[in-house]
């Protein structure tokens, strides 16, 4: 006999259905088929994987659900795979969902590479079959055409390949050829966080992910994206220690296709490892951005001739100035690490100034060093860099553990003091 619940529209159905919890969702599928007409799109509407010690998340399971039954894909909003081990120094684990498959015994997975006609398709069937996390992520996320936001952190992006080889062949690289992978345009929310400072020290010349990620700003949708990207790894000093000419920075970073992106949609960006000079490379293509959170990183055995520890001020003033008439909100951070052998010490270079016309610019948060330089540099007046028309000011101290003759409180105050009674 049914419920009387069941004879209501599928309106009134969804409007009860979506405040109970996944559990609840399984349960009611369960019940009866009218049931699971109305709970089974909210069951894998938004799905959540995490990756832990103590747990492997059932992606290959999820795989073989979606691929014994297309439809469901379509349902599929928010793919969030969330986890990051806690290792020191990072090993093979990161990798690997489990013990490696049989061909065989992959079933439909090798079927779905093999439709998507892709050049790298044995790579990537190899790549199943050793059980590579990075292989069957890229597969799930090939299957999802209707995702709008899709967060991968630290342990499913060790290593990005599989996933950025089908995210260019999907957005740079379109062609009838590759006509089984979706074209993404639904996705508005990214993030993917990568496992950088914490594997330079122990890896200096591990896997980059920089022409992998960068397929990313070719989404036709994407408002929000959160990145971690490796600077080009092209040229190389003779010592990891050699402070460059701050004149240039060499502009190494280039794009996936034959043509830039032109993500008109993108209005707030989070980017992480990216120095000077490849920054700009970034914003220049990101017409409408409007909040920017950048953290400007130091890494001695960064291994490229990004990362050294020179923080060049005109570079960045010419960075943001691909910007300047549409941020509003600006986030600037700083992180230095070092190993134990000593470098030295941190210097910057030429000045912030041209920010002070920076119209819009509502918020702004940054280190002191980047406003004043070091205290043996020379020093700087705060209201020779701080936009005019700014609302909200947080200056922080980072850096400050890394020079012990940073900026004094007295200091600080004086230098705000005299800014504010200008």
């Amino acid at each position: 006999m049914s419920s009387p619940i069941e004879g209501c529209p599928n309106e009134i159905l969804y409007s009860i259905l979506q405040h109970l919890t996944q559990t609840d969702f399984l349960n009611t599928c369960l019940v009866s088929h009218r049931l699971r007409q109305v709970a089974e799109p909210l069951l894998y509407c938004n799905i959540r994987l995490v990756w832990d010690a103590s747990r492997v998340p059932p992606i290959t399971q999820l795989l073989r659900t979606i691929l014994d039954r297309p439809e469901i894909a379509i349902h599929v909003k928010c793919l969030d795979l969330d986890g990051q081990f806690i290792l020191n120094p990072p090993n093979r684990r990161h990798r690997f969902l489990a013990k490696p498959f049989i061909v065989n015994d992959l079933g439909k997975t090798v079927e779905a590479v093999e439709a998507m006609k892709v050049p790298y398709c044995d790579d990537w069937i190899e790549g199943l079959r050793r059980s590579s996390m990075d292989a069957f992520v890229a597969l799930l996320i090939s299957q999802l055409p209707s995702l709008i936001r899709l967060y991968l952190d630290k342990n499913f992006t060790y290593e990005f390949r599989f996933i950025g080889m089908m995210l260019r062949s999907s957005l740079c690289e379109p062609s009838s050829q590759n006509s089984k992978l979706p074209d993404f345009r639904h996705l508005r929310d990214v993030s993917a966080l990568t496992f950088g400072a914490e594997t330079r020290i122990y890896e200096p010349e591990a896997y980059r992910n920089t022409l992998d990620v960068l397929p990313l700003f070719y989404l036709p949708s994407a408002q929000r994206i959160s990145v971690s990207i490796d600077n080009p790894n092209i040229f190389k000093r003779r010592n990891h220690w050699d402070i460059p000419s701050p004149i240039s920075i060499p502009d190494a970073l280039t794009w996936p296709a034959q043509h830039a992106p032109e993500p008109i949609c993108i209005e707030s960006l989070d980017l992480e490892m990216i120095r000077e000079g490849p920054l700009g490379k970034l914003l220049s293509v990101t017409k409408n951005l409007k909040m920017l959170h950048w953290n400007w990183y130091h890494m001695a055995n960064g291994g490229d001739q990004f990362t050294t520890p020179l923080i060049n001020l005109d570079q960045i003033s010419a960075d943001l100035a691909h910007v300047r008439h549409t941020l509003t909100d600006l986030t600037i951070t700083a992180t230095c690490e070092y190993d134990e052998i000593d470098y030295p010490p941190l210097q910057t270079h030429g000045s912030l100034s041209s920010i002070v016309d920076f119209e819009m610019l509502k918020r702004l948060q940054i280190p002191l060093a980047f406003l004043l330089g070091f205290p043996s540099e020379t020093t700087r007046r705060l209201g020779d860099t701080l936009p005019r028309n700014i609302e909200t000011l947080c200056i922080t101290e980072d850096l400050s553990e890394r020079d012990e003759n940073y900026w004094g409180e007295a200091d600080v105050f004086e230098a705000i003091e005299s800014w504010i009674s200008d």
